[in-house]
């Protein structure tokens, strides 16, 4: 479960970084709709690292896991920036139970994420891209402004602000929320 998780993330991550950083290298932010990546309507991009740029930021996302005949599994991915260079940033991810303690052998992970946008090539199967829509949406931790996107029935919410946070997902038989984040 957790190597899915964190894998529709990393894809959820890539999207947005395309969509809206381009194949840019990281900036200060700075970029416009003449000088940069133009998100939808022309409007200045968002730093594609907005959220990694920060010691100390926080945020938890809530999951449940519905499988039949049993009780929903309920549990928690705690996410904190623990360093940031000029080039990256790195992130502790600790895996938490139904009550929010650290899950027994399941020792926190560290990811290095480097300011860099990956250059990211369309299929060449020739499959469209997934369409995405700007909503606003209200969760346990707040109101985001966000783009929306479904692939394969799973409904996704990830803030326009800071790309690569998921803020929401919604599939057959797992949800995730963000429950908590420190701007």
């Amino acid at each position: 479960m957790k190597k899915t998780i964190l894998s529709m993330l990393v894809v959820l991550v890539a999207v947005l970084a395309v969509a809206c950083g381009g194949n840019k290298p990281a900036g200060n932010g700075s970029n416009t709709a003449t000088d940069g990546a133009k998100c939808g309507g022309g409007e200045a991009a968002a730093d594609a690292f907005a959220l990694y740029k920060k010691k100390g930021r926080k945020w938890v996302l809530k999951s449940t896991t519905k499988m039949e005949g049993m009780d929903p599994m309920v549990s928690y991915m705690e996410y904190e920036i623990v360093d940031v260079t000029d080039k990256s940033a790195k992130q502790k991810m600790t895996m938490l139970d139904k009550e929010k303690k650290p899950m027994a052998g399941m020792a926190p992970t560290e990811t290095e994420i480097k300011f860099e946008t990956p250059k990211v090539e369309a299929p060449k199967c020739g499959a469209k891209a997934p369409e995405m829509k700007k909503e606003k949406i209200k969760v346990e931790a707040g109101e985001f402004e966000c783009y929306f996107m479904e692939v394969s029935g799973t409904k996704s919410w990830s803030s326009v602000e800071y790309p690569g946070l998921a803020v929401k997902s919604e599939g057959a038989n797992n949800t995730m929320e963000l429950i908590s984040f420190d701007k």
